[in-house]
Formats: C-alpha cells, sequence, structure tokens
C-alpha cells in the first residue's frame, strides 16, 4: 500500500485539480471570519503533497490527518483539535465534506454536517445524515449559505445552553 502511495498519489506528475478556485473562496471565507481547516483520511505526507501541488501552504488554519496521532474520520478528534485551538465550540464548526464518512464525522463531532454534491456522493447518499446539502463548494460564496450555517450554529448554542 505505501508503494502504491508513493508510486501514484506522490506522483510529482499527479494530476490534481481543484473544483473550484480555492484560494479565492478560502479568501472570502477568512473575510468573513472563518476559520479553515482541513481534516482528512489521508496521511499527512499525502495531504502535504497535495496542499504543496496545489500552493495552499498559506490557507490552512488547521490540517489534521490519519498519522497515528490522531484518530481517523469518523471519530471526533480532528475536530475536538481544532476546536482547541481555537477556542471553538463544536457546533460553532461546519464540516464540509462530499461523503456519508464526513457527515458522520460531523454528527460524532457535534458539528453542523454540510453535504456538498459536486463530489463523490448524491443527495441520496448524504440526506440522512446532512445538516444542509449545497450544490456544491461556491455555494459557500453565496450570503444566504453563510447566513443559514450561522442560523444552525445559533440554534444548537441555544439547544445545549
Amino acid at each position: 500500500m505505501a508503494e502504491l502511495l508513493r508510486n501514484e498519489v506522490l506522483r510529482d506528475d499527479a494530476d490534481i485539480r481543484e473544483t473550484t478556485d480555492l484560494r479565492a473562496l478560502f479568501n472570502h471565507l477568512k473575510e468573513n471570519g472563518i476559520k479553515v481547516g482541513l481534516a482528512t483520511a489521508d496521511t499527512y505526507q499525502s495531504a502535504m503533497h497535495m496542499v504543496n501541488k496545489l500552493n495552499h501552504q498559506d490557507m490552512y488554519d488547521f490540517l489534521g490527518s490519519y498519522d497515528g496521532v490522531m484518530k481517523p474520520k469518523p471519530h471526533k478528534d480532528m475536530c475536538v483539535r481544532f476546536c482547541e485551538m481555537y477556542g471553538f465550540k463544536p457546533y460553532e464548526v461546519a464540516i464540509v465534506g462530499d461523503s456519508y464518512n464526513d457527515m458522520i464525522f460531523a454528527r460524532n463531532s457535534g458539528a453542523i454536517g454540510v453535504g456538498v454534491l459536486s463530489g463523490v456522493s448524491s443527495k441520496i447518499n448524504l440526506k440522512d445524515t446532512a445538516d444542509i446539502i449545497i450544490p456544491s463548494v461556491e455555494s459557500l460564496f453565496d450570503k444566504e449559505v453563510l447566513s443559514a450555517l450561522y442560523e444552525e450554529a445559533s440554534e444548537r448554542k441555544f439547544k445545549t445552553a
């Protein structure tokens, strides 16, 4: 498996493409006071290879990977670390993902699960686990979507008070 990783995923000529202009999206989120983290089932080496290929070294406030220190998704460990770093409560965190496992990670963490349909899953795969479903990550540019996330966080805060 390690050899396959080295031979395929970590190749310098591996074709890694953004689904949207992530730099613009992350800047937009940060301008709205939102911290950006990456929680991946990949190894740290693989995650950093992708980050470097996309030239996003300065874009993430947090990088959680399956490295033997933090438990892998869907365990809540990466979200707990993120919350501890920035003083957040889990209900203040939105986990944006395109898989059932991502939404279970959000649920296990007590975070808001934002299912994205532009990835590997369809609405039927996410409807029972996501709190909010958006067509693509580009939807996070929409002020109404961000408002809905803030509203969801406020409702969760009220429920936990």
